[in-house]
């Protein structure tokens, strides 16, 4: 508490000090820049803070930075601060507004067209925040991130060729981050390119091991529907290793199934496995008529 109070003390000190420096030099970018944070510093200090005082404090930082706006009307970090000022009390036509000021201040202001593209996603506005990732692109060519947005905006609406290409930029320019294979490993099994997809899905189980369980129960879909049920019953018999999920069981015991092998012994071993104290356990051992509804 004590550590507390310093502190806030201290935050009021730059509070003061800052805006005597905005007083004596009244188009210092910095400066106001610096009291817009200070303020919140203090907020976020305060032993009296509450929504009433921080909604004020809000209102006395965006105060500040559009007077700084006033005397600079060109200058682009003033309205990217004041847009992530909005962004934190989710005025987002606000938001989009400062950022389009600063693209029509300056069109290759690649981070602006990124930035905008994300609030017109949280408006709802998929058409326009795809434009945004476009030209985010087109600016940054070497930068995965838009490529990503633009695959999941071609996805969402059933282009899956474009879909894929936008994926495999993605991958291309950051082979590390295992979201672009989980999107086009999906993409290949709906197009039926199994094998496509199965070697998606292992490069993902061997960049983030924590997703094993998921990789290997999508890699034994895939060797179902291929029609390969002996690679589909091993895949999923390893994967209930790991992840002992309904879904995994449900997929085993169909493919054992599809191979004419029994299964009742094997299904009660897993029950067993699992107890019926647990969601995918109660449902087994219903499955198996040995747990009432």
């Amino acid at each position: 508490a004590s550590r507390k109070q310093k502190l806030y003390e201290k935050s009021n000190k730059s509070v003061k000090e800052t805006k005597a420096r905005i007083k004596a030099h009244p188009v210092d970018t910095q400066a106001y820049i610096k009291l817009a944070k200070a303020i919140k510093f203090q907020e976020g200090l305060s032993p009296h803070a509450n929504d009433q005082s921080w909604n004020k404090a809000h209102q006395e930082r965006v105060y500040w930075l559009t007077s700084a706006i006033e005397k600079q009307p060109d200058n682009k970090e003033l309205y990217r601060n004041r847009a992530e000022v909005y962004f934190e009390s989710e005025q987002f036509h606000k938001v989009k507004a400062d950022y389009t000021r600063i693209i029509q201040l300056d069109p290759q202001d690649g981070e602006a067209f990124l930035s905008r593209g994300r609030v017109h996603e949280i408006m709802g506005l998929k058409k326009e925040a795809q434009q945004d990732f476009d030209a985010y692109a087109r600016i940054q060519p070497e930068v995965s991130d838009p490529y990503y947005r633009r695959g999941q905006f071609y996805y969402s609406r059933g282009y899956f060729d474009l879909a894929e290409t936008a994926f495999s930029k993605h991958i291309e320019i950051d082979p590390l981050k295992y979201s672009g294979y989980s999107h086009r490993a999906t993409i290949y099994f709906i197009q039926n390119r199994f094998d496509d997809s199965i070697a998606d899905y292992k490069k993902m189980m061997e960049l983030n091991q924590n997703i094993k369980g998921f990789s290997l129960s999508r890699i034994g879909m895939n060797y179902y529907y291929q029609g390969n049920y002996p690679m589909a019953e091993d895949t999923f018999a390893e994967t209930l290793k790991v992840d002992p999920t309904l879904e995994a069981v449900v997929a085993w015991y169909l493919s054992r199934q599809k191979q004419g092998k029994p299964s009742e012994a094997a299904l009660e071993y897993i029950a067993d496995q699992f107890g019926d104290e647990h969601v995918e356990g109660a449902a087994i051992h219903l499955f198996l008529d040995k747990l009432q509804p």
